[in-house]
This record gives C-alpha cells, structure tokens and sequence, in this order.
C-alpha cells in the first residue's frame, strides 16, 4: 500500500549512539536538523510517499519527482533492500503501531537522497553528512504511516 511521509526516524543500535545524544533535547535537535535538509528535497509531509506493490515494485515520490523501482523484504532480518535503477540500498524496516520506520547507516539514506536528486546545492548532502558522522550506532531515515 502507499504510505506518507511522517518525519525523520532515529533507531538506536548501542548504547554508545543513545550516550552520544544524551539527552531528548539533543535528540529533538538532531532530529529537526534532519527534518529541516529533507524538507529542502520536497520530503516532508503531504509531498511525500512511498507505494509498496503485491509484484515487488515501489515507486517513491517527492515533491514533483518519482523514482520507480523494486523492492525485497526479509521479515526475518527486516531487511528491505531497495533498487531505483542503477542505485541499490539496503534499508532496515521497524513497524511501530501503524508506523514504519525506513532506517539506513547514514552512507545509505544519503545514497537515497542523491538519487532523488538534481541538487541544486551539494551543500545540503555534505551538512547532513558532516551531522550524521558525528553518531556510531544511530540509524536513521524516515517514517511512513498509512
């Protein structure tokens, strides 16, 4: 089914990434940052969304761009590896209440983002690049909800 846009997701894979952040408010910040460069790209509630097919295709949309592509699902891993054309991604899938949580290493969800792309400033991807460094054991990507 089609799912929308919700915001950034965080999933925390050690102790060490949940102490790097420390505290909500820093959490809260990181957090707006992200929302704030994925809103530069149309992904932000009500522009975007992502449509899972029976047939293993997908289609994410932003703003007035579309990728076509196909997807696999390992319920066991929770793996979803994605493919849109020449780019391939693996992305780890967490439901929670009605949400799906689409959440990468910070090299996969950039990897995303550029496919997205025709970027008019580079600028962006090398900020949230320099931002998401800065965490070891910290996925993140984007919220979806039905």
């Amino acid at each position: 089914g089609t799912w929308g846009f919700k915001g950034s997701a965080f999933v925390f894979e050690s102790e060490n990434a949940l102490a790097n952040l420390s505290s909500d408010a820093m959490a809260a910040q990181v957090e707006a940052k992200v929302d704030q460069y994925l809103a530069k790209l149309n992904i932000k509630e009500d522009a975007c969304n992502i449509t899972f097919n029976e047939d293993n295709t997908c289609i994410f949309e932003a703003g007035n761009r579309a990728l076509n592509g196909t997807y696999e699902f390992n319920d066991e891993t929770k793996e979803l590896s994605l493919k849109f054309g020449l780019i391939s991604t693996t992305a780890y899938l967490v439901y929670d209440a009605g949400t799906i949580n689409i959440v990468y290493q910070s090299d996969g969800l950039l990897r995303i983002l550029k496919a997205i792309g025709s970027m008019k400033s580079s600028g962006t991807l090398a900020l949230l690049s320099t931002l998401l460094d800065q965490y070891d054991g910290l996925r993140i990507g984007m919220a979806f909800q039905k």
